[in-house]
């Protein structure tokens, strides 16, 4: 999905928040690495019960002293998650009113110049247009959530940071192991089931010869799971890293961030941009072969 490991996703078979989509990614992007799972800790004291539940039992005359054991767990789980909820809520207004500001302007000009678009026959060239105005989108939305992000990260525990990363190496693991271990047959059928779903969002139902057009596609795209894994993988390790948050943790954390957006293989760009280009080519002739109801439907 991406010319850049995780930036810019290479269009293909998995559903994903951009515009274009790759054939071989999960969906997420992982410049929020830093602060998508921020809850997720707070599960560890109900996943410690056993001890705590042996110390009260042991008490003479507290028969029910692993009930209250688990009630208290409970109660100061939840107390954990609001407060965490309170901090990233305090960190995030500002992102939501530059958003609701700045960014929702954007998004109505895109679509004004997309309905425009549809009166005429669609090339290839358009398409590429519309995608880099969702592109350009979706990259000034990251960088302004890394700014919150790295806003919370300085406001969370070091367990909590611990239990962000854990989440999202057993997200790296469950990926390779349902993204690397496809046969070519099945990373085919996955692209076709996925661009076909992603089409039918915006048109409803296709007809055989776009159906055809979308199989078609499929076994042109190339894949890059691995290269995307590895660079993902890559990038969790630098990440666990800068999150030790030593002085000076998140200007480390933008350059790298930016890095990894530069350094990317010739051969990577290259699949990346062959797919881009049967994605253009694909929906050009799929829209240009839409009935009047899924016009109004898109539309």
């Amino acid at each position: 999905n991406h010319g850049t490991p995780e930036r810019r996703r290479d269009p293909g078979t998995d559903r994903q928040p951009q515009a274009a989509e790759h054939g071989q990614e999960p969906e997420d992007a992982d410049d929020d690495e830093l602060g998508r799972h921020t809850g997720d800790e707070q599960s560890e004291p109900d996943e410690q019960p056993d001890d705590a539940d042996r110390d009260a039992s042991t008490v003479p005359g507290t028969p029910t002293g692993t009930a209250h054991a688990g009630r208290e767990l409970g109660v100061l789980g939840v107390e954990g998650a609001f407060h965490l909820l309170e901090q990233a809520l305090f960190v995030l207004a500002p992102f939501l009113a530059w958003h609701r500001t700045q960014e929702l302007p954007h998004y109505v000009k895109i679509l004004d110049s997309i309905e425009k678009n549809l009166n005429e026959p669609l090339t290839p060239i358009a398409v590429a247009a519309i995608f880099t105005e969702f592109e350009t989108a979706w990259l000034r939305l990251e960088d302004e959530a890394l700014d919150w992000l790295l806003d919370l990260g300085t406001r969370l525990s070091d367990e909590q940071i611990a239990g962000v990363l854990k989440v999202l190496w057993e997200r790296q693991h469950e990926y390779e192991e349902e993204y690397l271990d496809r046969s070519n047959e099945e990373f085919y059928q996955d692209s076709y089931d996925n661009l076909q779903d992603s089409i039918q969002d915006y048109l409803g139902s296709l007809s055989e010869k776009q159906r055809e057009l979308l199989r078609d596609a499929s076994v042109r795209l190339l894949r890059s799971d691995r290269a995307w894994l590895q660079g993902r993988a890559d990038w969790l390790t630098q990440l666990a890293v800068l999150l030790q948050r030593q002085p000076g943790w998140q200007e480390q954390v933008r350059a790298q961030a930016a890095a990894r957006n530069e350094n990317i293989s010739p051969e990577y760009q290259r699949i990346y941009d062959h797919n881009l280009n049967v994605i253009y080519d694909t929906l050009a002739q799929v829209l240009n072969n839409r009935s009047d109801q899924q016009d109004s439907h898109l539309r």
